[in-house]
């Protein structure tokens, strides 16, 4: 299980990055899980939400997440983080993805919803959803995406306060941002995007790149 850790930080509290950030990294670590990476917000293309940084947490057992909750150290360091400047996300895939991160890349965090809520709904909507993404690729490579990751929520995410339950998160690794302006007015791409749209209902896009 990969759990998403949005934070909107105001940026005269550096206490927060240099202290606290590595004390939850080891409290993390205590319960079984590992912090993967932490990213700090460039841009907010497309969104509704205000945040600064997000952190991605491995669960290789996701019920030590679970059970962690209920944990002095993580109701401390969760508050203290923020509180209510805090969202959850949860989510698996199917398979394990090896992704390579890098800090002279960006990193595009899309999320999605589809037009119904209803699961059943689901595999028709993907099969619609695989069209599109059977033209992109090879648009994408041109831009040098070597690398995406695909998940959906984890079926054994803990209730958490402030959740963030898309029915589809991904990350795309770009050179730079500006690679992804160019990429929205390329024609390849334009005359396939209506495709995802008729089955997408909302998407929300940040982009952030790797804190050393």
């Amino acid at each position: 299980m990969v759990e998403t850790l949005y934070l909107n930080v105001p940026e005269s509290d550096t206490k927060v990055i240099s202290k606290l950030l590595p004390a939850y990294a080891k409290t993390v670590a205590s319960a079984g899980g590992e912090v993967l990476a932490t990213f700090k917000v460039t841009q907010l293309p497309n969104t509704d939400r205000k945040m600064t940084h997000i952190v991605l947490i491995q669960w290789p057992d996701p019920s030590k997440r679970t059970n962690s909750i209920s944990k002095t150290g993580f109701k401390k360091i969760g508050a203290a983080l923020g509180g209510n400047n805090i969202q959850y996300g949860f989510f698996g895939a199917q398979q394990d993805i090896p992704v390579t991160l890098s800090a002279d890349k960006i990193y595009d965090f899309s999320s999605a919803w589809f037009i119904s809520d209803d699961p059943c709904a689901f595999p028709a909507l993907f099969e619609i959803l695989g069209t599109y993404f059977s033209k992109i690729p090879p648009v994408l490579q041109e831009f040098g995406i070597s690398q995406t990751a695909f998940f959906g929520p984890h079926p054994a995410m803990p209730e958490e306060t402030n959740m963030f339950v898309p029915h589809m998160f991904g990350i795309f690794e770009w050179q730079k941002f500006e690679d992804r302006e160019v990429f929205n007015k390329d024609s390849r791409y334009t005359e396939h995007v209506d495709i995802r749209n008729s089955v997408l209902k909302k998407m929300d896009i940040i982009f952030a790149k790797v804190m050393l």
